[in-house]
Parts: structure tokens; C-alpha cells; sequence
């Protein structure tokens, strides 16, 4: 043979060069979508998506709120997956397309789902609801596209995830915040972190009470990534303190957020002959409840209730705020604080604060360096705090600056987030 024959032999053994192909997207699964008290999230995805991640957003409802981030535009506009109503037939008619587009993996979830049925049978809603919404998920979702299913509650998310992993025979992780944990909307957590390729939370509180379900070998999987703030955004304020000082407070107006009590709290300074105004900004199930305690309490003239605003509308009361407070208490279900966003920005933008001791807030507010804490549900406690920074020019600047530091510290978007891209990639590959 010539040596050109020989050439165009050994050429023909080559295999074919790679087609480039697109790199297949990771689902994240959540509750509602858009939603404004969920900020943190819609942060997370859009600094992975920056970052270089193709993400696609499933969610099982449409977020209730009128005001829409800005930030959130973009994900709808590319197009959310949403679950149909549950008395739609297509939920059922997804479990039949999912048994024959994916015999073995439907036949496992049906498995998985039977299997945590004779554990949990008072939870046979959920288990049968999510089932057949990761059988819609699956037939939703661009087939062979899916490289990873990530959940962002370690509740119902969590359990669709796991059944729409194995449905698709791809891995699965969840994260865990506070009343996922804390509450009994926590759901089969030893099943899911069995089976997840890894788990995270944001508080180390959080991180505690997840462990348990971890096996002490696979205990590694477990991490605790904090929640970022975007520093540049979210920039340092001079410090100040107006004629009328302005007192920031925002959350949902539901009862772990412990309202009630910062209401008395402003009575009390009231009584005390303290001249100022007290901005709430919030949406939720007590606001009537809220409305009546303002007008019982005689407050109409410096209490002001605002609907919640989207993270533009925090950043311009942010920068009018002389003071940031939040009265969290345990809620009667054992629902309980994680870090709450709004209060590591008012941090972040050295608005000195006061905050309740509970749930995952001492790990950001070191009483006397960072803030002042009080017993929650204490509403002189509360108010005596006030009534320090209010006071106190000295201890507001101390509090304010050390406040900046400790965000810029452990709570920077950018280097968290690299984490957690880090993890996505991994388990993507």
C-alpha cells in the first residue's frame, strides 16, 4: 500500500470530530414565581445565569403579588413552566405520557412514591400531587435538555424535584431556608438527603437541624452558602439621623414576622415623648389585624403601613431610613427566622438595626457590634433598644460600620454565589 493509500487509511479511522452541542439547562423548582419576598432567589438565578448556567425556572403556582422586580421580567419573558390547576385533567394524562416516554424512571418514582405512601399515608395528597406534577414537569420540559433538577424548599419543591429526577434519571439537590425546616411542611427530609447529590442552607442554624438526616458518611453534601447582596447596589449611606427620624421596618405581615409587638414597642416610645415616624412596608394575612392595633393603639400619626415594594422601591426607603428594626418571634407553627434578606441589607447599606434574638438572626446581629437584639415578643425590650439608637449618636455610627463589614465579609453575592455555581457544575457534568 502507498504511503498516500496509507494516509487516507489511517485517516478514515479517525473518529468524527464533536458537534458542539448546547449545554443542557438545570431546573429550578419553585413554590411560586415571581414573588417580591423572594428576592434572594431571584438573585441566585440570575448571578448563575450570568455566571454562564442555562437555567430553566418551573414553578407550581404564579407569585400573588402586583408589584413584579424588575429583575423578574426577563425570566417570564423567556418562559416560566408553570403547574396547571389540580383539577386539571392534564395532570393525570401526564402520569400516562410519563409511563410510556419514560417506563423505568416513572416506574421508580411510582416506586419512591408508594414507598414514602406507607411511611407518611396522612401526607398522601402531597405525595400523589407531586407525583403527577413532576410527570408535568417532565413533559413540559424540552426533552433530553435537563441536566440537573435543583428545588429552592426543602417542602413540596423538594419532593416534586425528587420524583422529576428520577422520572428523568438525572440528579437532584435542594436548599433549605426556615419554614421548610421548622415547620410540618418539612416533608420525607431523610429520603431527600438520601438522595440528593447535595444540599444547602443558608443559616447555620438550619444547617444543624438538616444534619440529622444526613448519614455521618454523606454528611459533606450538606453545605451552608449564605444568601448575597449585591454590595455595589446595596452601597453604604452616610450616616445621619433626621429632625423626624425615619424607622424602617418590611416583611410579609404574617405572625412570625411579630408586628403586634413593634407596634406596642412604638406606643411606648410615644409615651415617652419620642417624635418619629414608623414605615412598615409588607403584604399578607394580618394587615387588617395590624390596621386595627395602629388606629386602638393611637398611631395613625407616625405608623404608616405600606404594600410591599419591589427591591427598587426597598432601596429608595432604605435610603431615607435612619434606623431598620424587626420584631421576629416564632410563629405559633414553630415557623422561625433563617437570616431575614431585608435585614442583611439594611447592613449592607450601614443603616444601624435592631432585630429580635431568634432563629438565624444572632449569626448576623452580634448584639452591641453589629446591632442590638431583643427578646422577642418583648416589646419594652424593643422599644428601650429603639430608644438607644435613638439616642445614642456614637453607638449608631459603631453599630452602622461594623454592620457594613460583617456583610461585605460573609454575605457578598458574587463570592457566595461562586459556590454554589461551583456545586451546579459539578453535579451538571
Amino acid at each position: 500500500m502507498g504511503q498516500e493509500a496509507k494516509r487516507q487509511t489511517k485517516q478514515s479511522e479517525k473518529p468524527p470530530p464533536r458537534r458542539c452541542r448546547r449545554a443542557r439547562s438545570l431546573v429550578y423548582i419553585f413554590s411560586r414565581f415571581p414573588t417580591v419576598s423572594e428576592t434572594f432567589l431571584l438573585r441566585e438565578i440570575n448571578a448563575l445565569d450570568q455566571a454562564g448556567l442555562r437555567i430553566q425556572v418551573v414553578a407550581l403556582a404564579l407569585g400573588e403579588d402586583q408589584a413584579v422586580h424588575e429583575a423578574a421580567k426577563p425570566w417570564l419573558e423567556k418562559g416560566v413552566i408553570y403547574r396547571p390547576p389540580l383539577r386539571s385533567g392534564r395532570l393525570w394524562y401526564a402520569g400516562a405520557v410519563a409511563a410510556l416516554l419514560w417506563p423505568v424512571g416513572w416506574t421508580s418514582a411510582v416506586r419512591m412514591a408508594l414507598g414514602l405512601l406507607w411511611r407518611h399515608p396522612a401526607r398522601a395528597h402531597e405525595i400523589l400531587v407531586s407525583l403527577l406534577t413532576a410527570a408535568y414537569f417532565a413533559w413540559a420540559l424540552p426533552h433530553g435538555d435537563v441536566a440537573h433538577i435543583h428545588a429552592t424548599f426543602a417542602s413540596v419543591p423538594a419532593t416534586v424535584g425528587l420524583f422529576l429526577a428520577e422520572i428523568l434519571g438525572v440528579s437532584f439537590s435542594f436548599a433549605a431556608h426556615a419554614r421548610d425546616l421548622f415547620t410540618n411542611e418539612a416533608s420525607f427530609l431523610d429520603v431527600k438527603a438520601r438522595e440528593a447529590e447535595f444540599a444547602v442552607t443558608c443559616t447555620e442554624v438550619g444547617c444543624h437541624h438538616l444534619r440529622q438526616y444526613f448519614p455521618v458518611r454523606a454528611r459533606s453534601r450538606l453545605q451552608m452558602i449564605r444568601h448575597g447582596v449585591d454590595l455595589t447596589r446595596f452601597a453604604a449611606l452616610p450616616h445621619r439621623l433626621s429632625k423626624r427620624p425615619y424607622i424602617l421596618s418590611a416583611g410579609r405581615l404574617v405572625p412570625k414576622k411579630g408586628y403586634p409587638h413593634l407596634l406596642r414597642a412604638a406606643a411606648v416610645l410615644v409615651n415617652r415623648d419620642f417624635d418619629f415616624d414608623l414605615h412598615i412596608f409588607g403584604s399578607g394575612p394580618q394587615r387588617d389585624e395590624l390596621e386595627q392595633l395602629i388606629n386602638g393603639l393611637q398611631l395613625r400619626d407616625c405608623v404608616h403601613l405600606h404594600p410591599a415594594v419591589t427591591e427598587q422601591g426597598m432601596l429608595a426607603a432604605f435610603q431615607q431610613a435612619d434606623i431598620f428594626v424587626l420584631a421576629s418571634v416564632q410563629g405559633p407553627d414553630g415557623d422561625n427566622e433563617g437570616v431575614p434578606n431585608v435585614l442583611v441589607e439594611a447592613l449592607a447599606m450601614q443603616v444601624p438595626a435592631v432585630a429580635s434574638r431568634t432563629g438565624g438572626i444572632p449569626e448576623l446581629i452580634q448584639d452591641g457590634v453589629t446591632g442590638l437584639l431583643a427578646e422577642p415578643g418583648d416589646h419594652i425590650d424593643l422599644a428601650n433598644q429603639l430608644q438607644r439608637l435613638l439616642t445614642d449618636s456614637n453607638l449608631r455610627l459603631t453599630l452602622a460600620t461594623a454592620g457594613r463589614v460583617k456583610v461585605e465579609r460573609e454575605y457578598d453575592l458574587q463570592s457566595n454565589t461562586q459556590r454554589l455555581y461551583d456545586l451546579m457544575r459539578q453535579v451538571a457534568r
